[in-house]
């Protein structure tokens, strides 16, 4: 489900009123389908009068827990680039002081 969010958040320009409406029609669907009838019965099913709001609610909370797992791995992905750039930074700023070290030594 992880990757799912992954490809919905990640589309350009990502608006959070549309994700909210998607996901309440993934559980209605689920909810409709689980009671084996088809897609067509499930959109026209997909009213008021079928609306489940302890299944929304259930899955709002699941998902809300799901992107908090997926901010944390993404925070600990983005904390290991940037430690790494850090090192490299240190790298190239070494490398850059030896060579006016050498052009100093060199222009004497």
């Amino acid at each position: 489900m992880l990757s799912q969010y992954m490809e919905e958040l990640e589309q350009e320009p990502f608006e959070v009123s549309q994700f909210v409406e998607r996901l309440t029609w993934r559980t209605n669907n689920e909810c409709n389908n689980s009671d084996k009838i088809s897609k067509t019965e499930a959109v026209i099913a997909a009213g008021v009068e079928d609306f489940n709001p302890t299944a929304l609610h259930e899955t709002f909370t699941q998902t809300i827990k799901d992107l908090k797992i997926l901010q944390e791995k993404q925070q600990t992905k983005c904390e290991r680039l940037e430690e790494s750039l850090r090192q490299e930074q240190e790298a190239h700023l070494s490398v850059d002081t030896l060579h006016m070290i050498q052009f100093t030594v060199e222009g004497v």
